[in-house]
This record gives C-alpha cells, structure tokens and sequence, in this order.
C-alpha cells in the first residue's frame, strides 16, 4: 500500500506510456516522442484520477505533447487521490 511502481520499457508499440485502469502502476517506452520525465508525470496523472485535456496542448493530460500545466481542479483531485492512496483507502 502507499506506492506507485513505474517500469520504463524498451518498446509499448508506438505508445509513449501507459498506466492500466485500476492499477497503481505505470510504464514509459525507453524513447517516447516527448521528454520522458513528462511521459511520467502524464501516467501518474493517470492514477491519481486525472482524465486527458483535449484543449489545451500546454496541460500535462494532453497527450503526445510536452505541456506541464495543471489546472486548479487537477492539482486538487491529484492531491485527494495521493492521500487516499498513502492512507491505504485507494
């Protein structure tokens, strides 16, 4: 309980992450398209309940792009789910 595991790979078919719904786990390809810390930061964006932006290219959940940005709302449920998470309820 209270983790997050990530494996970077060496190929995911043309896909530059990935974290399975319902898990707490997440894989990065070894030579994603964009800044592989990005890649990263998206699919644990993933776990923490974040869905993809479709809007705006600058935002972390738009994907295949190197936007960091998070909205009010996401900075809020990402911080929920991380608690859930550390205390053992999510």
């Amino acid at each position: 309980t209270g983790s997050i595991n990530g494996f970077y790979v060496r190929s995911l078919g043309g896909i530059n992450g990935i974290a399975p719904i319902g898990t707490r786990v997440f894989f990065v390809t070894d030579d994603p398209s964009v800044h592989d810390e990005r890649v990263s930061s998206h699919e644990i964006g993933h776990i923490l309940g974040l869905h993809h932006a479709i809007d705006d290219s600058e935002r972390l959940m738009f994907s295949g792009t190197n936007g960091m940005a998070l909205s009010e709302v996401e900075i809020g449920t990402s911080r929920y789910a991380a608690q859930g998470i550390v205390d053992g309820i999510r």
